[in-house]
């Protein structure tokens, strides 16, 4: 029931230049370039010490370099001062979710109340790879699918992120 669902935190818009720290827990952001509704995801900690969940829109290409890092993360190993991440991303953050140009259908309202039964169109969606399954070809075709030339891309990606808070590392 809509009682036990757990509650999202307030949805927040995620501008051009954006980096935002979210609480753990129900995450709904107002993509104001890209999506047409609300990304949606629900993200509780994966590492054993203290983290943040931050969220930021980058500019590709992305100028950083991610691998496998078992048990199904995808994390950053490196960082190059040419690309959209350099300043936001860090080295050891850990990939949660990206958005990605997908196929998917739409129901304008007006279609609808016509009598339609909406048409497939592509739209920018979170995808989400919390559950361990994710691997390296899964992230960068989500990535990629975002740049300009894709269809539905328009050169920019929302990445969600796990970052182990440590001393050395100052918070967004």
């Amino acid at each position: 029931s809509a009682k036990d669902r757990p509650r999202a935190n307030p949805v927040q818009p995620l501008r051009d230049d954006g980096v935002l720290r979210q609480p753990w827990g129900p995450l709904s952001l107002v993509d104001v370039n890209g999506a047409e509704t609300p990304l949606e995801g629900n993200f509780r900690p994966l590492l054993d010490g203290e983290s943040d969940l931050v969220v930021m829109r980058l500019n590709m290409p992305l100028g950083m370099l991610i691998e496998e890092a078992g048990a199904g993360r995808i994390e950053v190993v490196e960082v190059v001062e040419e690309g959209g991440a350099f300043g936001k991303v860090q080295v050891g953050d850990i990939i949660r979710a990206t958005t990605a140009c997908q196929m998917a259908m739409s129901y304008p309202a007006w279609q609808v109340m016509l009598g339609g039964v909406g048409r497939p169109t592509v739209q920018k969606r979170l995808v989400d790879f919390s559950d361990g399954s994710a691997t390296f070809e899964d992230v960068m075709g989500a990535i990629q699918s975002n740049a300009e030339g894709s269809p539905g891309g328009n050169g920019q990606v929302i990445l969600i992120i796990e970052r182990p808070k440590s001393v050395d590392s100052p918070s967004p």
